[in-house]
C-alpha cells in the first residue's frame, strides 16, 4: 500500500485536521474533484478502506488509535474493527434512486458521466418534474458535499466492541446503519451497554440520543421528493456533529503529545 501523505499522527497540529479526508490518503490527489466526486471515484473503485490510515504505523508515538486509548497495539495489529458513525452511502444511495434512476445503482457509471448527471440543467430538469425548489435541491448538495469529506474524518470513526456490531448497525431493515437508532433499540442491551460504558472516551454523548438526528424518519430504499428538506436538516446535523467531534479529538491528541513531550 502506497500513501500519499505522511503519517496521521504527524500532523495533528495542521490547521483544519478535523477536515482531512482519509482517501487523500489513498488516491491521487486531483484538485479538480469536488468532495462527492471523488467519494464516487473512490466508492466505485478498487481500493482499500480508509480506516486503514488509522491503522498506519501502530506504536503509540505514531499511532492516533494508540494515543487515544481506543485500541491495544497486540490487538489492533491482529484485527482492529472500525465504524464510520455516520453512513454517507446509505442515503446517498436511496437519493439516486430519486434522481439519477437511469444510471442506478452502478456508481461508476455515475462517475463517468459525473458532469451530465450533476449539471445544472439536469437539477433544473429535476426540480421541474417534480415541481420542488432549485434552492432546497442545491442545499442538498451543499450538505452532500461537505459529508462526501466528512464520512472519512477522524471524527466520522469510532472503534468496535467486535466483528459483529458493524453487521448489526448495518442491518438497514431496522436502523439503516444509524448509530442513533441503533442505540435507542431497547432490545439492544448488551450494545447499549457497551456504548453507554465508552461514550466518554469515544466523545458519543452529543451523538447519542440526539433528538435532532432522530426527528429524521425514512422507510424503505428509495427517497420521494418529500425527503428531501428532511434529508437535507440531517445532514446538517451530522456534519456539524462530525466537525464538532473532530475539534473534540484533535484537543484530547494535543494534551497526549504535550503530556508526552513533556515527560
Amino acid at each position: 500500500m502506497i500513501y500519499y501523505k505522511d503519517n496521521l499522527a504527524s500532523m495533528i497540529w495542521e490547521e483544519g485536521f478535523e477536515r482531512f479526508d482519509f482517501k487523500d490518503w489513498i488516491l491521487k490527489e486531483d484538485k479538480s474533484e469536488d468532495n462527492l466526486k471523488k467519494w464516487i471515484r473512490f466508492a466505485s473503485g478498487d481500493y482499500p478502506d480508509p480506516d486503514c490510515v488509522l491503522k498506519m504505523d501502530l506504536t503509540e508515538d505514531a499511532n492516533i488509535l494508540l494515543q487515544l486509548r481506543w485500541g491495544e497495539a497486540d490487538a489492533l495489529r491482529k484485527k482492529c474493527y472500525l465504524d464510520c458513525i455516520f453512513s454517507f452511502r446509505t442515503f446517498f444511495r436511496a437519493f439516486l434512486w430519486l434522481y439519477a434512476p437511469e444510471y442506478m445503482p452502478y456508481l461508476g457509471q455515475i462517475y463517468d458521466w459525473y458532469d451530465e448527471v450533476f449539471s445544472d440543467s439536469k437539477k433544473q430538469e429535476f426540480c421541474k418534474k417534480n415541481k420542488i425548489s432549485l434552492a432546497e435541491l442545491k442545499s442538498l448538495f451543499v450538505q452532500l458535499d461537505l459529508f462526501a469529506r466528512n464520512t472519512h474524518t477522524i471524527g466520522n470513526y469510532m472503534p468496535c466492541p467486535d466483528e459483529k456490531y458493524n453487521f448489526e448497525k448495518g442491518n438497514y431493515t431496522k436502523y439503516k446503519d444509524r448509530l442513533e437508532l441503533f442505540y435507542e433499540d431497547k432490545e439492544n442491551e448488551t450494545r447499549r451497554k457497551w456504548l453507554d460504558q465508552y461514550k466518554e472516551l469515544l466523545e458519543l454523548d452529543s451523538i447519542l440520543g440526539s433528538r435532532e438526528l432522530l426527528e429524521f424518519e425514512f422507510k424503505g430504499k428509495k427517497m420521494s421528493k418529500e425527503d428531501i428538506v428532511p434529508y437535507t436538516k440531517y445532514l446538517e446535523a451530522v456534519n456539524s456533529l462530525i466537525e464538532k467531534r473532530g475539534k473534540t479529538i484533535i484537543r484530547s491528541l494535543t494534551k497526549v503529545k504535550e503530556k508526552r513531550s513533556n515527560q
